[in-house]
């Protein structure tokens, strides 16, 4: 499993650092002080919806998960 787990775990510190630069964070400040913690896997989608403009954002069940702070 770590065959896998390595590339991916390198890839998602590489897309942090980005994440990082395009932030602009001054070099005293932290990303989990700036960046909100959002749980990936617990985001619902409902492929459904064909509305126009309609995503996950919209979605009420990731009300807990989106809310500020």
């Amino acid at each position: 499993m770590s065959t896998l787990r390595d590339p991916v775990a390198s890839q998602v510190e590489s897309a942090q650092r980005d994440l990082e630069d395009l932030l602009l964070l001054h070099p005293e400040e932290r990303r989990d002080e700036v960046v909100p913690s959002v749980a990936l896997h617990r985001l619902k989608e409902d492929h459904s919806n064909s509305e126009k403009g309609w995503n996950f954002l919209e979605d009420d069940r990731n009300s807990d998960q989106l809310r500020g702070g």
